[in-house]
């Protein structure tokens, strides 16, 4: 009982960030990215496992095709095995889902909420980004870039005209038209 009282009293007080390894994935961008007038946010993979000095829980989705169980055997199971089952159950997915390459980040709620500033590498601008919201991202990330040792890197997501694919590239090329397509 003592279990249900902790996963209870863990759920209620864990936040589940989601990333992808994935940037040039179609789908992710139909479905994350507001049909690809959205951004992507690249962030140095080792920075995401502390937050404001709290170390997090983190790794890659395990997909599969069956629903996770808890193990759990009464007076069997420690408290690690418990929270270690949990954590197995937090990090799976349904197998339809694994062209998202997703990784996880299971950390407490509402202590230290914030990334490390020098954690964001890059920023992705969807090839459906309207030109406002393009100058708007360039100026910001200008401005961010004046107080940074490594700046962050602006890429553009281009799709193909010979198949269903994106490229990321670094041209400002991109920015020209609002809905320009790239040459793949």
């Amino acid at each position: 009982m003592i279990f249900h009282h902790k996963k209870n009293d863990f759920l209620n007080n864990a936040e589940i960030i989601c990333f992808s390894r994935t940037p040039n994935e179609p789908l992710m961008w139909s479905h994350y990215a507001d049909k690809h007038h959205g951004v992507c946010y690249c962030f140095d993979e080792l920075e995401l496992t502390t937050f404001d000095g709290l170390t997090a829980h983190f790794g890659d989705v395990i997909y599969s095709s069956h629903l996770p169980e808890i193990n759990y055997r009464e007076g069997n199971t420690t408290l690690e095995d418990w929270n270690r089952e949990l954590f197995r159950v937090l990090m799976t997915k349904s197998l339809n889902w694994v062209y998202e390459k997703e990784v996880r980040v299971i950390r407490k709620k509402n202590v230290g909420n914030t990334f490390r500033t020098q954690s964001l590498k890059a920023i992705i601008i969807g090839h459906n980004a309207s030109i406002w919201n393009k100058t708007k991202i360039l100026e910001l990330i200008a401005q961010a870039n004046e107080s940074r040792d490594q700046k962050i890197e602006i890429y553009y997501a281009c799709l193909s005209t010979r198949s269903f694919e994106i490229f990321i590239n670094d041209k400002r090329s991109s920015i020209v038209a609002e809905n320009s397509v790239g040459i793949g």
